[in-house]
């Protein structure tokens, strides 16, 4: 009896064994080698201390200053547009994220100096916002993070102005537009002039691609009936940025300077 318990207890172990060896038998198998086709395996080991300089792109809120998590493209010109890769060593036509941010890298084999800065310029659109277009420039290897401000549309505020007319609405209507608000850190002001002609006039047309007025008499009694509201100019302005480092063209030679953006 005794003899028999032994001799099943050595087959379960047997049968537990071989059950164990080859649910395992995945652990002995050579790791660089394809499971179904046995073919090797090929890894690539990224050694990021191989870029020297690593970029990252924040987009932010112009208002709020927080990140923007939307779809974004961004595409660079310039200088060294085309040394800018990711991490795999791929230059693209544009970089598309929905994080607010991403991390791109300068060509390891481009050197970078005070007398071979890396200059470029960096473009963001985002449904929403205004386009940004913003030149950046490396004078030194290292790790570099860059803000960009985007503007929110709806965030800018809209003023309306109604133009004039000079010497009679037969000649010409005149806009000018006084400052308004903060324009400049020396407070100097300036004017937006615009001169329309009824030549000009003519030749406006509506959504549809028609002509509004097919004759200046036309256009003299549309005058007439409502001369304050027959022609305006709508203003859209957005002045609540941060300061920020920008490059700049000082007699010359590019420099990056604590800029401040008063509006757009």
């Amino acid at each position: 009896m005794e003899s028999n318990l032994k001799t099943n207890m050595a087959k379960i172990l047997l049968l537990f064994s071989v059950i164990l060896f080859s649910a395992c038998d995945d652990y002995f198998t050579n790791p660089m080698k394809d499971k179904e086709t046995g073919e090797d395996i090929n890894l690539l080991i990224l050694d990021f201390n191989f870029f020297k300089t690593r970029m990252t792109y924040q987009l932010k809120d112009a208002k709020t200053g927080e990140i923007i998590r939307q779809n974004a493209t961004l595409t660079f010109s310039g200088k060294n547009a085309g040394d800018i890769v990711n991490y795999s060593g791929e230059k693209n036509e544009n970089y598309q994220t929905t994080q607010g941010q991403i991390e791109l890298t300068a060509d390891p084999n481009v050197a970078i100096s005070e007398t071979a800065p890396f200059e470029f310029a960096i473009t963001v659109e985002i449904t929403g916002y205004n386009t940004l277009t913003r030149s950046i420039s490396f004078q030194s290897e290292g790790v570099k993070t860059i803000e960009l401000q985007l503007a929110k549309v709806s965030d800018e505020t809209e003023t309306e102005h109604t133009g004039g007319t000079e010497n009679g609405i037969d000649t010409v209507f005149h806009f000018s537009l006084p400052p308004v608000g903060i324009k400049s850190a020396q407070t100097a002001e300036y004017k937006i002039n615009y001169t329309l002609t009824m030549s000009n006039l003519l030749k406006f047309t509506d959504e549809s691609g028609q002509l509004i007025f097919k004759s200046k008499e036309e256009a003299l009694n549309a005058y007439k009936l409502d001369p304050e509201n027959f022609l305006k100019v709508t203003i859209s302005s957005f002045n609540e940025y941060q300061p920020g480092v920008e490059a700049v063209n000082i007699n010359g030679t590019i420099r990056n300077a604590l800029f401040h953006k008063l509006e757009t």
